[in-house]
């Protein structure tokens, strides 16, 4: 009974596969490798998928390495399924952040942002 298990699917925001968050890593917090990368354009705009399980209002904080909040945003009744978002960091100060979008105060994904 030799079965080969299935490779994993690739994330994509054009079908009915949700998006889920990654889970932290339980032994190092300030780990944010787990978490998928993205770099702003050369116009400052980072371009952030996520899945919704039902219509509810959306934020977006932006951590800076020693945890603090470096902004956040908010967006109103947004709705279910794969949604995308594109958000210009061209004021936010180069360096390392964790982006973590929450819909209806639940974290539905977390992203590595890396500005040069």
């Amino acid at each position: 009974n030799n079965k080969q298990t299935p490779p994993p699917k690739e994330e994509t925001a054009n079908n009915n596969t949700p998006i889920t968050p990654e889970s932290p890593n339980p032994n190092d917090p300030n780990d944010w490798s787990v978490f998928p990368k993205v770099m702003p354009n050369p116009k400052g705009d980072v371009v952030l998928k996520y899945t919704l399980k039902s219509t509810c209002d959306v934020s977006m904080q932006l951590i800076s390495p020693g945890w603090k909040k470096v902004t956040e945003l908010h967006f109103e009744k947004q709705p279910s399924g794969n949604n995308v978002k594109s958000i210009n960091m061209s004021r936010v100060p180069q360096g390392r952040y964790l982006l973590v979008i929450k819909g209806g105060g639940e974290v539905v994904r977390r992203y590595r942002v890396l500005k040069r």
